[in-house]
């Protein structure tokens, strides 16, 4: 787990120092300064590189952009697998029929977590949401494929957070619909019942925005923002929330 917490601070330190303004600070290295420590990796077309999956022991790791999966060496990047995953034709016109825009129209993988020797890749599939599972020694070969409502959100804009318990339970933090209205902390597949928060009311969710969720022994944390109900008198105010779910049942917030 120490080489991946390095490396993901590493990049995370990296997307930090590309936005910092310019400023003399000795404090602040310019992104020169850590280039040529810098391992890049890109290729042919991919782009909107949208998460990421550590798996150490086997020494990789697994990159989801749009229509596309990678497996790579965590020592170097180098590449071992790539699969292809564009939605098809017909969804991708029936996505900008519908007054999508064409960049807006591809598979864009925004969900990439670990069970076991498996993963689970979701992606928006051109407004159509679908989902895979995959061994994760082979990305390319589909085991099962899966309905992606409220598992993987229609917009690649929105912001979402998503996580696999240790029980094998998914929790997903995101829009539901088309439309992006309905947003919702949801507990689906696993052995427990399906669970998510009540729909289109402002008590519970309103307008979230997900930043991100981790499991403790008994609870999942999310944390999004939102307009605060409770100052509605007051113009629109922006909050920051924890939201704590119940691995068993919902809890109060």
């Amino acid at each position: 787990m120490a080489v991946g917490l390095q490396l993901l601070l590493l990049f995370l330190a990296a997307v930090v120092i590309g936005s910092q303004s310019e400023v003399d600070d000795f404090r602040r290295p310019s992104h020169k300064d850590v280039e040529h420590s810098v391992t890049r990796f890109g290729q042919g077309r991919a782009r909107a590189f949208s998460a990421l999956l550590f798996d150490v022991p086997r020494g990789q790791l697994i990159v989801a952009a749009r229509d596309h999966l990678f497996r790579l060496s965590v020592d170097g990047l180098a590449l071992l697998e790539e699969s292809q995953w564009a939605a098809s034709e017909s969804l991708t016109q029936l996505c900008q029929d519908k007054g999508q825009s064409e960049e807006d129209c591809h598979n864009y993988i925004r969900v990439l977590l670990q069970r076991g020797d498996q993963v689970l890749a979701c992606g928006t599939n051109a407004f159509s949401p679908r989902c895979s599972w995959r061994h994760i020694e082979a990305i390319d070969v589909v085991d099962t494929w899966l309905n992606g409502m409220a598992k993987c959100p229609y917009s690649p804009h929105a912001n979402i957070t998503s996580l696999m318990t240790a029980d094998g339970d998914y929790f997903i933090g995101a829009p539901t619909d088309f439309s992006g209205q309905d947003s919702a902390i949801y507990r689906l597949l696993g052995q427990s019942n399906r669970l998510r928060t009540m729909q289109y009311n402002s008590k519970w969710l309103n307008r979230p925005q997900f930043v991100g969720s981790f499991e403790t022994q008994h609870f999942v944390y999310f944390f999004f923002r939102e307009v605060a109900v409770e100052y509605m008198n007051c113009g629109k105010v922006i909050y920051p929330r924890v939201a704590r779910v119940s691995r068993a049942t919902w809890a109060a917030r």
